[in-house]
């Protein structure tokens, strides 16, 4: 395996820890965390707790009214979005990331993957693990598609989310309709 053209095993912890962040579908918090405390601890491998990526972070995901609740009192569509702005605190080169509009209202899906393709538009890669279909279509620049652990498609979405995949892979037949100008 190769991570920005290195063997990973070329890497130290350390180095690895600032270039890859990972953001699990489930992420839990086992301390009584503000969540403030709990986005710097994005920086963590960087070994600072640098006000400025912490407070814009917090900033991007519109959670400044939020910073100082404990983060067990929030909602699960909040966590989800703190723990976000955690991972973007850490300004990775690589995101990994499962599942991120999961426990998120129609609105706050679309902002998160705004703020995703923003960051990837600026220079970070992101692998994001998505079951909305449309969503990734609109919002991934290639998509892979898995079905029983293996891969049986991949490119771009107007090239592969066409009926035949859809009733082959996930046994449904959709409607197509028009977003924004594009099917």
């Amino acid at each position: 395996i190769k991570l920005l053209g290195r063997p990973l095993t070329a890497y130290a912890r350390g180095e690895r820890a600032r270039t890859v962040g990972y953001l699990p579908q489930h992420p839990e918090v086992a301390w009584p965390l503000s969540l403030r405390e709990l986005v710097a601890l994005g920086r963590l491998p960087h070994g600072d707790s640098k006000a400025e990526p912490v407070a814009a972070a917090i900033d991007a995901l519109g959670l400044q009214t939020l910073a100082t609740r404990q983060v067990q009192t929030l909602s699960g569509g909040e966590r989800m979005r703190a723990h976000l702005a955690r991972l973007a605190a850490g300004e990775h080169r690589v995101l990994l990331i499962d599942e991120p509009t999961a426990s998120l209202d129609p609105g706050y899906q679309l902002e998160v993957l705004d703020y995703l393709q923003r960051l990837t538009r600026a220079g970070a890669a992101a692998l994001i693990v998505l079951h909305d279909l449309p969503l990734a279509a609109r919002y991934c620049d290639a998509l892979i598609v898995l079905a029983q652990g293996r891969v049986v498609a991949h490119g771009a979405a107007s090239d592969l989310l066409d009926d035949a995949l859809l009733a082959r892979v996930f046994a449904v037949h959709g409607i197509r309709a028009r977003l924004d100008g594009e099917e």
